[in-house]
Formats: C-alpha cells, structure tokens, sequence
C-alpha cells in the first residue's frame, strides 16, 4: 500500500511500474493507494495503470480514509516511493500498526526504518522491485514475518514516542 496525495513529487508512477514488473514475474502482487486525488477519476493515474497493463484485479484507488490506524493494520506491507520526503509522519504510522516498510531513501526514512524494513535508492526501479521481493519472500514465513512486524512496533515505540521526544526537547532547550 502506498498513502500519498497524488502528487507528481510522492512517485507513486514508481511503485505501478513496480506491481507490473511483479505482475510479469507471476507475483500475487496487490497494491492499495490512498490519498487526495487518488481514484478512478483520475485520468493521469489511470493512464498511468493502463500504461503498466495494470487492471482492478492488481490495485485499488481510494481517495480518503477515515481510520488510517486501521488501514494500516490490514495492509502487508508499506512503500513510500517518493522523490523527496523530510520526516514522513506515515512511514511512523505504519510501523507502530507493525507494518513493515519500503521506502525511497530520502530524508530521515532510512533512520525511521533502521533494519526492521528495506529502503532503495531514491527512483531506483530495481532496488524497488528487488525490495518488495525480498519483503514478499518473509512474508511467506509467518514467523519471520511476525518478528519483523514486531520489529517495526518496537522501535518506533522506543525511539520515536511523545515521551522520547519531550525527553530529547528538554535536553536540548536546558543546555
């Protein structure tokens, strides 16, 4: 699943040809994408799934979701292919819902992730698909992929909670 508005900047074109890269492969491959501007409405987006050979058996657009908590939990894995981020707030949510990541290296998404996810050079079609792969091959070992699910719990609780934060605030500031 990707959660992005649609912008040209959020790349969500490198993650279709992704799933069509996939899909030749013969993968069970099913992307969800969510955010402003994503739906069936969109003619730049469907020309770009019409491109990839793409059809509703390998994706589904939402514009909006209430309960992104939720969607989170019900998703397998998450993939941020953006061009350029800071400190995306949704790689956070997803790994505190235990949802393993793939993200583009940009920003602090590399730190975020630490070794609990994969992260490709940024627009890398390659280290995309090879990522998503490599999370498709665990998630075939529910153990290893629970362990990875934990992974993803543990150390956004132990790194980026509120309290950590203010902790991290108050060191700074009394100095």
């Amino acid at each position: 699943a990707n959660v992005a508005r649609w912008d040209i900047h959020k790349n969500q074109q490198l993650l279709l040809e992704a799933i069509s890269k996939l899909k030749k492969k013969e993968l069970n491959i099913f992307c969800l994408l969510v955010g402003s501007n994503i739906n069936y409405h969109n003619k730049e987006l469907i020309k770009i799934t019409d491109g990839f050979n793409l059809n509703k058996e390998n994706f589904l657009l939402l514009d909006h979701v209430y309960d992104i908590n939720y969607l989170m939990q019900e998703i397998d894995l998450f993939v941020l292919s953006s061009l350029g981020e800071g400190m995306p707030n949704v790689i956070g949510e997803a790994m505190i819902n235990g949802t393993p990541c793939v993200s583009s290296d940009v920003g602090d998404c590399s730190y975020v992730i630490g070794n609990t996810g994969w992260v490709f050079e940024s627009n890398n079609i390659e280290q995309l698909t090879h990522s998503i792969v490599s999370a498709y091959k665990i998630r075939n070992d529910k153990k290893e992929w629970q362990n990875k699910k934990n992974d993803c719990f543990i150390r956004i609780s132990n790194n980026f909670s509120i309290k950590k934060m203010i902790d991290a605030y108050e060191i700074l500031w009394s100095k």
